[in-house]
């Protein structure tokens, strides 16, 4: 009787022992943060990745690839939607027919992101064919490209920022949906 408290005791004080050490906490809570180097490393811009995922409360569970590529497919549309405000102000502000046109070529290209690549995107990663879904960010990634260079050659386009911004986010989710095939 008394070596069975002897053992129930030890196995307990081992448990704890196991429990508070700190390497065997960190490893099982890291699981999410591993997942997002480990994933981040196989991306263009690794500090972008990292931080865009981490921002979201949903990195800290992620358990697959899948959602942190849906977590990019959100920041991937914060970032158009930030775009297409901006054109609107701009659109408003703009003294000419040519400043007009060139916004309104933007516009179109940001609508096309929004509401066909960004959701065909989505839905390609939830129904498990992300073929598809790393050909709409791939998209997404050049078109800003085309928004630029709407304002001609040698001019700054008043959208630099925005454009560059889902540039980047499009180009790391592209890579991140990759590693689904």
């Amino acid at each position: 009787m008394a070596l069975t408290k002897l053992a129930t005791l030890a196995a307990a004080a081992f448990s704890l022992l196991l429990f508070l050490n700190p390497s065997t906490t960190a490893a099982a809570g890291g699981g999410a943060n591993s997942l997002v180097t480990q994933t981040c490393k196989q991306t263009p811009n690794y500090d972008l990745c990292v931080s865009t995922i981490t921002a979201d409360p949903r990195a800290a569970t992620a358990a697959d690839v899948d959602t942190l590529a849906l977590v990019m497919l959100d920041a991937v549309r914060t970032k158009a939607t930030a775009a297409e405000g901006r054109i609107k102000q701009l659109m408003k502000a703009a003294r000419s027919s040519a400043m007009r046109k060139h916004l309104g070529a933007c516009a179109e290209i940001y609508d096309v992101i929004i509401n066909d690549e960004i959701p065909e995107a989505v839905q390609a990663v939830r129904l498990g064919d992300p073929k598809f879904g790393e050909e709409a960010m791939n998209d997404s990634a050049a078109e800003p490209g085309s928004c630029d260079d709407e304002f001609g050659a040698g001019k700054a386009s008043p959208l630099a920022e925005q454009n560059q911004a889902v540039r980047g986010a499009a180009a790391v989710t592209a890579a991140i949906i990759r590693l689904l095939l």
